[in-house]
């Protein structure tokens, strides 16, 4: 039923409620960064864990991939009508207030839930139409992803440290911040990752150095 076209709104739902719920929820930043703590925040619980479970059911039912692929468009339709009503309901300014809990905010929350669920399902969808095939980069790309994810923040923060004080546009020193920190990490997958039993950990399997 979670991989049909009723998956986007029966998942959102919870999060829907979570946000909310949540006391002095900023809307504009949607679900709350568990950083403020050592315990995250409710609706960060339901929505990552919501979203962990659902992926690891659907890794078990892959003969439901093609459902997501086929109803992707309408799913792209949903999320991007969810986001404009979303903008419009905060006028189009970021909100750095706590939203109040009146009607408006739960029909926020709702959308807001509704559309992430919409946008996961329909980007699903549309690179199980476009990438149906196998290709040894984009293997690469994905298995190398969850690393990325993992080590990013230390590397971020350490090249930030470089370059804060080397005069130059913003912009630029942002792209490439994001150009060394995808270099490093994508060849430190390789080198250190991929081919050990922390390849093997994060992404199921271990390959060979040579194939690497």
């Amino acid at each position: 039923m979670l991989a049909s076209r009723a998956g986007p709104p029966l998942l959102a739902l919870p999060l829907a409620v979570a946000l909310a719920s949540t006391p002095s929820w900023y809307a504009f930043f949607g679900v709350p960064t568990p950083d403020q703590s050592l315990y995250p925040p409710l609706a960060a619980c339901v929505a990552f864990g919501s979203a962990f479970l659902f992926g690891w059911w659907l890794h078990r039912g892959r003969d439901l991939l093609p459902g997501l692929a086929r109803h992707s468009w309408m799913h792209l339709v949903v999320a991007v009508a969810c986001t404009l009503i979303c903008l419009a309901l905060l006028r189009g300014q970021m909100m750095l207030v706590p939203a109040p809990q009146e009607p408006r905010t739960w029909l926020y929350a709702a959308l807001y839930a509704l559309g992430a669920w919409s946008w996961t399902f329909g980007l699903t969808g549309m690179a199980l139409r476009a990438f149906a095939h196998a290709h040894p980069v984009r293997r690469y790309l994905a298995d190398a992803s969850y690393w990325i994810y993992l080590a990013h923040i230390p590397v971020v923060m350490a090249l930030q440290v470089l370059v804060v004080r080397v005069p130059g546009p913003a912009g630029l020193k942002f792209i490439a911040i994001l150009l060394a920190t995808l270099a490093l990490l994508l060849g430190s997958y390789g080198w250190f990752v991929r081919t050990t039993w922390l390849g093997a950990w994060l992404n199921g399997r271990r390959h060979s150095r040579r194939w690497s």
